[in-house]
């Protein structure tokens, strides 16, 4: 069979087309390659950190309380009445689901000397991951917003939705919730700096988390805020790390009256029995605090957890 000759003109359209099938995923992977390092280097932290560091779970394990639990008058928690039981706000769970309350009652301090104001539970925390930070990176985290009031998050929302939550939704409201820049990089920019990163790795260490991480949009309602911190306390935030869940995941993973333990640390999380909570013998320093669905969060202290 005789083979058909291809005229100098058809080679030239193959390899023209060869060419262009070659060079068009090319050129698509290097404008993606700019776009995740130079206009946006949070997608391209993002996805380095989803797909190629790994973390080792975190287990939360069910227990049976050892001994007998102890009811407590949530009235009495409240008011600062029980003996080595404190109550604050620190795992108030916040989102267009859970709105925060009108009359939610916060607990605020001025961070040092700042005028701005933070809760109480969150301010040595802060201080003590902003000075480690520099220690490790040279680099000053510098604080650009803190609480705001129910007010001033809507002047913020009206001024720009697009970034800002509706009032009643923004964690800014609960005063544990901090943006933290440093110098000439702010926002999206915080993650090109040594002290970004840090505090992505390092954060849980001192009961923050990175409140909405990357990809979990469709959980937190909000996109990847490297730049966006929140105190919910030791252990929860090295829960919520390990295993890479949201606020809202952690929340569900705790089963209403059951008891989890982690290293050192026992948790659970209750509904009020007539008016009561239930606190094992054995568990110190105790704080409760309320999950803004309806339950409480009880943290506390357990030797050989």
């Amino acid at each position: 069979m005789k083979k058909t000759r291809q005229t100098p003109a058809k080679r030239s359209r193959r390899l023209l087309i060869v060419s262009i099938a070659v060079l068009i995923p090319l050129f698509l992977l290097a404008g993606g390659l700019v776009y995740v390092t130079e206009i946006r280097p949070d997608i391209g932290y993002g996805l380095q950190d989803s797909l190629f560091r790994k973390r080792e779970p975190l287990a939360l394990a069910e227990i049976s309380p050892n001994g007998t639990t102890q009811s407590i008058s949530l009235a009495d928690i409240q008011n600062g009445k029980a003996e080595g039981v404190a109550y604050q706000n620190s795992l108030w769970l916040v989102n267009t689901t859970y709105p925060l309350p009108d009359d939610a009652q916060t607990a605020l301090t001025e961070y040092k000397d700042t005028e701005l104001l933070l809760d109480r539970s969150a301010v040595r925390s802060l201080q003590e991951l902003l000075e480690k930070a520099k220690e490790e990176t040279g680099e000053t985290v510098y604080l650009m917003s803190t609480y705001r009031t129910r007010e001033e998050q809507e002047a913020e929302y009206l001024a720009d939705p697009t970034v800002a939550a509706p009032a009643g939704t923004s964690e800014h409201q609960t005063g544990l919730a901090i943006d933290l820049y440093v110098y000439q990089k702010a926002q999206r920019e915080f993650i090109t700096s040594k002290a970004g990163v840090w505090i992505q790795d390092h954060a849980q260490e001192y009961g923050f988390i990175i409140r909405y991480p990357f990809g979990e949009k469709s959980v937190t309602g909000i996109g990847f805020e490297p730049w966006h911190i929140r105190y919910v306390g030791k252990p929860h935030a090295a829960l919520i790390y390990a295993n890479r869940w949201t606020l809202e995941e952690y929340v569900e993973q705790l089963e209403p009256g059951k008891f989890y333990t982690v290293p050192g640390y026992g948790i659970s999380r209750q509904t009020p029995q007539d008016g009561t909570l239930s606190i094992p013998a054995g568990w110190k320093n105790v704080t409760v605090s309320a999950d803004n669905t309806g339950a409480y969060i009880l943290t506390g202290e357990v030797e050989n957890a």
